[in-house]
């Protein structure tokens, strides 16, 4: 292996933190985190700002993933100091577009749209890079109870990259559950049911659960209580999967009181 530096350190930091980007969406997390930090210690060694803006973005986006949205606000912040030195669009708007998600899942409800809206319109027309961003605007619909809102939006994400097959399971999820919240209980099930085999047909984690667990709750309040517990089961089992493939103890413990994991292992009301 190379030293780092120049051409060829340069060449392994992208491959190690595109690694971290292509993980994530699985819920290879363990793998996703090694990745980014070995890439960013590259970056940083060979002065890579790019790289570095790569690297930051995994590295947060696992702290969020594994329940740490302020920590990954930090480093968000960091990356988006970073992509405005290098005054680029694109990376400016990945920054901005990961701290509205990390917003988001902190509950400031009001600062994660102004960052959602600021980062697409400097996406243009780099769909790529608004696609988390309007996922996120449509969960910020579902969150507030726009179930019409979050219903359109998620379905305007799916076909905008249909190629894209975890955005797609993501965007479906949040259909599902926008038909739920509209009282749709039999399109609800039919939607998630498809999102959480989408998920499983290509290994992604994330979908899957969230998929699961929205079936358990539209099941139990059509009484089909013996079918919500195998789904909360599925959650579960897919998650476990996902805390042992973690070696970092504190990235587990953090997993172990994720939203999630708490609600895969909490009886359910029946």
């Amino acid at each position: 292996m190379d030293q780092p530096g120049g051409l060829w350190g340069g060449a392994e930091a992208y491959v190690r933190a595109a690694a971290a980007e292509f993980a994530i969406p699985l819920g290879l997390y363990g793998l996703a985190a090694e990745q980014a930090g070995i890439a960013l210690d590259i970056a940083r060694e060979i002065g890579h700002r790019e790289w570095t803006a790569l690297a930051l973005a995994g590295r947060g986006r696992v702290l969020r993933a594994c329940g740490d949205a302020a920590g990954a606000r930090r480093v968000h912040e960091e990356m988006l100091e970073t992509a405005r030195e290098l005054g680029t669009s694109l990376w400016t708007a990945d920054a901005l577009g990961n701290l509205g998600e990390d917003l988001l899942q902190a509950g400031d409800d009001e600062a994660a749209a102004r960052y959602l809206a600021e980062a697409i319109a400097k996406a243009g027309g780099g769909i790529k890079h608004a696609l988390r961003p309007l996922i996120a605007q449509a969960e910020l619909g579902l969150r507030a109870g726009r179930a019409e809102d979050a219903l359109a939006a998620a379905r305007r994400v799916a076909a905008l990259a249909p190629e894209m097959r975890v955005f797609v399971a993501e965007a479906r999820c949040i259909e599902g559950e926008a038909l739920a919240m509209l009282g749709r209980s039999a399109e609800a099930l039919a939607v998630l049911g498809d999102a959480k085999a989408q998920a499983a047909a290509i290994g992604a984690a994330p979908p899957r659960w969230r998929s699961a667990l929205a079936l358990r709750r539209v099941l139990d309040r059509c009484g089909r209580h013996d079918e919500a517990r195998r789904e909360a089961a599925e959650a579960r089992a897919v998650l476990e999967c996902v805390s042992a493939q973690l070696p970092d103890p504190q990235l587990r413990r953090l997993f172990g009181h994720s939203d999630a994991w708490r609600e895969a292992n909490t009886d359910s009301p029946s």
